[in-house]
């Protein structure tokens, strides 16, 4: 990461140019120079691969082949972004002289995960669950028993967005470094950072797939998030490989203001999902005719039977399908979230 590379704060219509008015005395640009500063740093490399060391000891993400019927072909791989960020993220809040951290997610595995690390690093974390994870008393007395400050109220209280309110803490408590574990939110620097870190993955999976036969590559997606870290490398190449993200089917989208990033967010057509904002450089992507978007529109079943054999999670399968069937590829790489 060159420390001359600046913090994106648009990306086209999109991205955090601006703060919320809860968290005016938060000196984005002073921060972000103070990263940039970091990110350049030999300190920052050493301490990156040892965090990835802690968080990710023995996987990896190679890439495997599968020769399916029809001649096609498909490439999987363990999509590790999220790891790549937070292991990011842990080491520029000791170069910051962070001793607390805090965080908010929807994901019970990210909380395990980040708490064990904070566990390990002999670092205070507060993590702010969202209302479903709220009524997990198993989830709970774990996070207790590693450590953690656990906060699971707030989201039952107030409306259900737990990343927001561990963003609050840029502004009332400077001795807290937050763990941003997603690029859909929170003002600058920080979908840009997210979106750098997580990149970090798709540099490495870049390297990998130099040679094979891939002619499209298709990752599941809820934030967006996900694919912001894989595609960077080929999006920055300008090559001829098609990029598509693969949603669940939703009802609804709109623009929002999400703690100081404007983007889209969507409402699921399964209604007892949660409104999902979305990756404001994967939209602006998406625009740019850069990344297919395909799925949100797509509501009648799609045949999975003949990717049994791939070992595919069911969002996985229907994003692979959905990419064959709407493509002209017959070779694809599908990269799934892994939590260990």
């Amino acid at each position: 990461m060159e420390q001359h590379v600046p913090f994106r704060r648009w990306f086209g219509d999109f991205g955090g140019g601006f703060c919320a008015d809860d968290i005016t005395n938060y000196d984005q640009e002073q921060y972000a120079k103070r990263l940039a500063h970091h990110l350049g740093s030999p300190e920052f490399r050493s301490l990156f691969h040892r965090m990835l060391n802690l968080l990710l000891p023995h996987a990896e993400s190679s890439i495997r082949c599968c020769d399916l019927e029809g001649g096609r072909r498909l490439y999987l791989a363990r999509n590790l972004s999220w790891y790549y960020n937070l292991a990011g993220q842990l080491a520029l809040a000791q170069l910051e002289g962070k001793q607390k951290l805090c965080t908010g997610t929807r994901v019970r595995e990210e909380c395990r995960i980040v708490a064990k690390a904070a566990q390990a690093l002999e670092m205070q974390l507060t993590i702010v669950l969202s209302r479903e994870q709220s009524e997990d008393t198993d989830l709970i007395n774990e996070l207790t028993h590693l450590g953690c400050t656990v906060d699971s109220t707030t989201c039952v209280k107030w409306p259900d967005f737990p990343y927001a309110y561990a963003m609050y803490h840029c502004e009332s408590s400077p001795d807290v470094y937050v763990l941003a574990l997603e690029a859909n939110f929170g003002c600058y620097p920080y979908p840009s950072l997210v979106g750098l870190l997580a990149g970090e993955f798709g540099k490495q999976l870049y390297s990998q797939a130099a040679g094979l036969s891939i002619e499209g590559i298709v990752v599941p997606i809820i934030t967006g998030t996900e694919a912001v870290g894989a595609f960077h490398p080929w999006v920055d190449a300008g090559t001829n490989i098609s990029l598509m993200t693969v949603e669940q089917p939703i009802c609804e989208e709109y623009h929002v203001t999400d703690m100081g990033t404007y983007t889209l967010s969507t409402r699921s057509a399964e209604q007892e999902q949660p409104n999902t904002s979305l990756c404001p450089e994967l939209v602006s992507w998406w625009r740019g005719a850069k990344v297919s978007r395909l799925g949100c529109d797509h509501y009648k079943e799609v045949e999975t039977g003949w990717l049994a054999c791939t070992d595919l999670t069911p969002a996985g399968a229907r994003a692979a399908a959905l990419a064959f069937a709407q493509s002209q590829c017959s070779s694809l790489l599908i990269l799934e979230v892994y939590y260990g």
